[in-house]
């Protein structure tokens, strides 16, 4: 087995395995919301945090999680019982779309979808 479908196997079924939540309207959502799927096999815990604390001081407006977590479920369908392998490929979908209509942001010297920047956001919130 190639070490990036190990890792990318070994992370996925991590986060199948803590299926909880996220603070969406007081209403739980799925823990594999804050973690993107491309950086989480780059991206170590304590740069994940750096990068979403730098993130959130950019946006002060997006500093809570239940809007990080409006905005990242906004027209979805996504929900506490989506599997994560399902919320991964979300993500990763609609970071390659804002890759290409070119919504972006420059986070750390990071240059991420805006969806990814997010995600760490709230993975640093959900850090503390």
């Amino acid at each position: 087995m190639e070490r990036r479908n190990f890792i990318r196997l070994s992370a996925l079924g991590a986060a199948g395995i803590t299926i909880p939540f996220l603070q969406g309207c007081n209403m739980p959502v799925n823990k594999a919301l804050d973690m993107p799927p491309v950086l989480s096999q780059i991206f170590d815990a304590k740069t994940m945090k750096e990068t979403g604390q730098a993130y959130l001081k950019q946006t002060p407006g997006e500093s809570s999680k239940s809007t990080l977590a409006g905005l990242l479920t906004q027209n979805s369908s996504l929900s506490q019982t989506t599997p994560a392998a399902t919320v991964y490929s979300f993500f990763d979908n609609k970071a390659k779309e804002e890759f290409v209509s070119s919504k972006t942001v420059v986070v750390n010297g990071w240059i991420l979808s805006v969806t990814e920047a997010r995600q760490c956001a709230l993975f640093s919130l959900n850090q503390n």
